[in-house]
């Protein structure tokens, strides 16, 4: 609860950018943590069915977008197909 009642989706996302802004992330949004926290629960083996039940997505392909492999993790993927 704010000081005076429920906080506002705009409340939180003011709070979220003086947050950002004060630690050198002026771009830093609630969306932004959202994603950056489904990415690290895929990233340390979460399924699609966890990080789903987790957001209270209907939908499985509204999840499926944080199922995108970076760069870094298709090397990394290779590497170990490649290293018998």
């Amino acid at each position: 609860m704010g000081r005076s009642g429920r906080l506002s989706v705009d409340g939180v996302t003011d709070v979220v950018r003086a947050v950002g802004k004060d630690a050198g992330l002026p771009a830093l949004r609630p969306h932004r943590l959202r994603h950056t926290y489904a990415t690290r629960l895929r990233e340390a083996g979460a399924d699609h069915a966890q990080i789903q039940a987790l957001f209270g997505h209907t939908s499985i392909e509204t999840t499926a977008r944080y199922f995108r492999a970076s760069p870094t993790e298709i090397a990394d993927l290779v590497d170990r197909a490649l290293d018998y």
